[in-house]
């Protein structure tokens, strides 16, 4: 089964006519997005050796663009609003659904007691595991991202950056809670 991977990455001009040629050149197989400044590219790799295959890929790209660093996996968080949606069912169902036992637990909450987000791989599981439905949408799951993740900080050191919240020029944050 092919796997979408979908990379957060920085350092990288789309428009760059030379950039667009590598890409085409090198990575006919990538999909290259950008949305309100986070830029992605999605990488299908086999399941059966989905970690390597895409490590594999990612220190390609990082040899074959200059100034690119593969930020990590992207975690795609979803709400009950967006499970609805790419379900195609109310709110108030899903909403439901959040609410049972064995659904995932939350990854985060936006605003504290207002808006809750869950792994989109997460939800996939449970909803082929608990109502028997293949939405067909082929992602890593946490555990296999967590992997390539930690791949790519271990192998491309300095590339993969900071993991999401760390300061970026190494010296210790200060992590704020909200009660």
């Amino acid at each position: 089964m092919t796997v979408d991977v979908e990379l957060r990455v920085t350092g990288v001009d789309l428009d760059d006519e030379r950039t667009a040629e590598t890409i085409g050149r090198l990575f006919p197989d990538t999909t290259w997005e950008e949305n309100s400044g986070l830029i992605t590219v999605t990488v299908f790799a086999e399941d059966d050796d989905l970690v390597e295959s895409v490590v594999e890929l990612s220190r390609r790209l990082d040899a074959a663009i200059p100034g690119l660093k593969i930020r990590g996996v992207f975690r795609d968080l979803v709400s009950v609003s967006a499970i609805a949606h790419r379900i195609g069912l109310s709110r108030e169902g899903v909403r439901k659904w959040t609410m049972e036992a064995d659904f995932p637990a939350p990854a985060s909450v936006l605003d504290p007691g207002s808006m809750k987000v869950w792994p989109w791989s997460e939800v996939i599981d449970w909803v082929r595991e608990s109502r028997g439905v293949d939405l067909e949408d082929r992602v890593p799951s946490t555990r296999q991202a967590t992997q390539i993740d930690n791949r790519l900080m271990q192998l491309l050191g300095a590339t993969a950056g900071e993991p999401s919240g760390m300061p970026h020029n190494g010296e210790a944050g200060r992590l704020h809670v909200r009660y």
